[in-house]
C-alpha cells in the first residue's frame, strides 16, 4: 500500500491477517505529526471505503489526465535548471527499454503509486496497467521536453494541453459511445468522420490501413482533439517531426509516441527517415478527411482545412529499370524453367507460371496469384485465349480479392494470353485443373500477414531462390516486383505509349483524363505480344508435361 505522509509516500505491505497498519510520520515535531496523522487517517478512511465498493476503472481520460500529472510534476521539478540535453536523452533511451510489456511495472509502477495515493483511489487490474503505460509514456514525452529546455528552447508546451483536467466523479460509459457529430465536447474528431468516411465509400483494406497509421501518427502527437481545435500551426509541427521520424524503427520502439520516436533517433544519422511521397501521403488522408467531413455538413464549411497546402517536397525518385538483361537471363536459365524441376517451397506449377506471367504483363504479384481458373477463358467473339483481372469472384484460400484503386470497376481489365505462354502450354495447364476440380489458378499458394496476401510466402521463396543461384544479387533488387518495372521498361522501347502500358499495367487515371477505359483485348490488349525483352532468349524453356 502507498500512503501519502507529508512530501513522501510510505510503502508499506498489508498481508490478508492484518489487524492494523502501522508506520512512522516521518517527523519529530509534534504539531506536524498531528497534522499528518489527520491527513493519513483521513486517506485510510477513504481506502477502507473504496475497497468495501470495489475497485475504481478508470476511464480514458482520466487516465490521460492522472499521466499529466506525472509530466507536470517532472517537467516543473527540472525546468529551471535542467542540466545536460545529454542526460535527458539518455534517460529517454532507458524509458523506452522500460516501456516493454515485462519491464513497465518496475519502471512505471513506484511513480504511479503516489499519483493514485494523492487521489486516494484503488483502481483495477486492467486500468493500472494502463496508468503505468500511459505514465511510462508522459514521463518519456516529460524528458523531452526537458532536452529541449536544457538546449536552451523554451517555446511554448505543446504537449502539456493534451491533458485533461482530473474528473473523479465521472464513470466509464460501458460501452464506447456511438461518433455523434452533433454532441461531445467541441464537435467530432478526425478519427470519428474517418470511420464514417471509411464506412460510406467501402474503401479497401490498403487504404483503410492508411488512413490509420495517418490517424495513429496525428494521435499520438496532439491526442484526439475535436476537428474545429487543430490548428495550422500545430499541423506544420506534426509534419516538422514526421520529416526527422525513422522509416523503420527497432522493434522495441515501435509503441512509441512521434515526438519520444523522433528523440530516440535525433543522433541516428545512419537511419533513413521517411520520404516527401511517404510524409505528403499521411497528410493526403488526413485533408481527404476533412474535405469529406466539411462537404457533407459535418463540420462547418468556414472551418480552414489545416491539412490543406502543407504539402512537403518530394525528391524524384531514382529511375528503377527492374531486372537487368543480364539478370532476367540468368532468371529464366534457371533449373525450374529449362529442366522442369519444381521445387518444394515454389508451390508446384506456381513457380514455372506467375514469373512467366509477370514477365508478360508487367502486373501486381497479387494480381497474378489471386487468378481463378475461370479468370482464363477462350472468347468466342475474339477468337482468343483471355486473362481476366479482376477483383470479382473469391478466391478459395484468400477469400475475397482486390485490386488497386480500391475494387475501381474501371481497373478491371480483361488481356490476351501472349503467343509464347500458349506454346508453352499455359492453356492445356488451364484445362488440367479444371477437369481436376480446382478453382485457383495457383491452388499451391497459401494466404500470409494479416492482409491476407497470396503472393508473400512465394516471394519470400522466390527471392531465396534466386539469390542461392546467383541470378541476382544478394541486396538490391525486388525478386517479384522487378518483373513489373522491367516490364514498363521493356514496353517503351517496344514502342507502347504511356496511356497504352497504364491500362495494361492497371494504373487508374483519373476522370476525364484519358479515354483508354473503353478499350480492351482487341485494342491496347493486342500489344501484350509487341513487348520484347533486350537480348532476352526464352528458347530453353520447357513446360512441364501434364498427366
Amino acid at each position: 500500500m502507498a500512503i501519502p505522509v507529508g512530501d513522501e509516500v510510505l510503502h508499506t505491505i498489508v498481508g490478508p491477517a492484518a489487524q492494523e497498519v502501522t508506520g512512522s510520520l516521518r517527523t519529530r515535531d509534534p504539531h506536524e505529526a498531528k497534522a499528518r496523522k489527520s491527513v493519513v487517517l483521513a486517506y485510510l478512511n477513504d481506502i477502507w471505503r473504496s475497497l468495501r465498493e470495489g475497485p475504481k476503472r478508470l476511464t480514458q481520460k482520466q487516465i490521460v489526465a492522472l499521466a499529466g500529472e506525472a509530466y507536470r510534476e517532472l517537467v516543473s521539478s527540472f525546468d529551471d535548471n535542467p542540466g545536460s540535453p545529454e542526460t535527458w536523452k539518455q534517460l529517454v533511451l532507458l524509458q523506452i527499454k522500460g516501456m516493454a510489456q515485462d519491464a513497465r511495472e518496475r519502471w512505471f509502477g513506484p511513480a504511479v503509486d503516489p499519483i493514485l495515493a494523492k487521489h486516494r483511489l484503488v483502481v483495477d487490474s486492467d486500468s493500472r496497467s494502463a496508468l503505468i503505460a500511459a505514465v511510462g509514456v508522459s514521463l518519456s514525452q516529460a524528458s523531452v521536453r526537458l532536452a529541449q529546455n536544457a538546449g536552451g528552447d523554451y517555446s511554448p508546451d505543446t504537449v502539456v494541453s493534451r491533458f485533461p483536467p482530473l474528473e473523479l466523479n465521472r464513470q466509464p460509459n460501458p460501452t464506447p459511445p456511438s461518433a455523434d457529430v452533433t454532441t461531445g465536447d467541441g464537435g467530432p474528431t478526425i478519427r470519428e468522420m474517418s470511420e464514417k468516411k471509411l464506412a460510406m465509400k467501402g474503401k479497401g483494406h490498403a487504404t483503410t490501413e492508411a488512413t490509420e497509421t495517418a490517424l495513429r501518427l496525428f494521435e499520438s502527437f496532439h491526442g484526439q482533439k475535436p476537428m474545429a481545435a487543430i490548428s495550422r500551426r500545430e499541423v506544420a509541427d506534426w509534419i516538422e517531426l514526421l520529416q526527422r521520424k525513422p522509416t523503420q524503427p527497432d522493434k522495441d520502439h515501435r509503441s512509441l509516441g512521434l515526438r519520444e520516436l523522433v528523440t530516440a533517433y535525433a543522433e541516428r544519422s545512419d537511419v533513413p527517415r521517411l520520404s516527401g511521397k511517404s510524409i505528403n501521403g499521411h497528410v493526403g488522408h488526413l485533408n481527404s478527411i476533412w474535405t469529406w467531413a466539411r462537404q457533407r455538413g459535418h463540420i462547418d464549411r468556414s472551418l480552414d482545412n489545416p491539412f490543406s497546402e502543407q504539402r512537403v517536397e518530394e525528391r524524384a525518385p531514382a529511375a528503377d529499370e527492374g531486372f537487368t538483361p543480364a539478370q532476367l537471363q540468368a532468371i529464366f536459365n534457371l533449373p525450374v524453367f529449362t529442366q522442369g524441376t519444381r521445387p518444394l517451397g515454389g508451390r508446384g506449377e506456381a513457380s514455372f507460371w506467375v514469373p512467366l506471367l509477370l514477365l508478360t504483363y508487367g502486373n501486381r504479384p497479387e494480381e497474378i496469384c489471386q487468378l481463378l481458373v475461370s479468370d482464363v477463358f477462350f472468347d468466342d467473339e475474339e477468337k482468343a485465349w483471355c486473362l481476366r483481372i479482376t477483383d470479382e469472384g473469391t478466391h478459395p484460400m484468400k477469400g475475397a480479392r482486390n485490386i488497386k484503386a480500391d475494387g475501381n470497376p474501371l481497373v478491371r481489365r480483361t488481356l490476351p494470353v501472349a503467343k509464347r505462354l500458349l506454346d508453352l502450354g499455359f492453356a492445356e495447364y488451364v484445362e488440367s485443373l479444371k477437369k481436376a476440380g480446382e478453382l485457383a489458378l495457383f491452388p499451391k499458394l497459401t494466404t500470409k500477414g494479416k492482409r491476407r496476401y497470396l503472393h508473400s510466402s512465394f516471394a519470400a521463396w522466390w527471392g531465396k531462390y534466386l539469390r542461392e543461384n546467383g541470378a541476382i544479387p544478394e541486396a538490391g533488387n525486388k525478386p517479384l516486383r522487378g518483373f513489373r518495372d522491367a516490364w514498363t521498361t521493356a514496353a517503351a522501347r517496344s514502342g507502347l505509349t504511356e496511356e497504352e502500358r497504364e491500362w495494361i499495367q492497371g494504373h487508374y487515371i483519373g476522370k476525364g483524363k484519358t479515354s483508354n477505359r473503353r478499350y480492351g483485348v482487341r485494342d491496347f490488349g493486342a500489344k501484350i505480344d509487341a513487348v520484347s525483352y533486350k537480348g532476352l532468349d526464352l528458347s530453353r524453356l520447357r513446360g512441364r508435361k501434364l498427366p
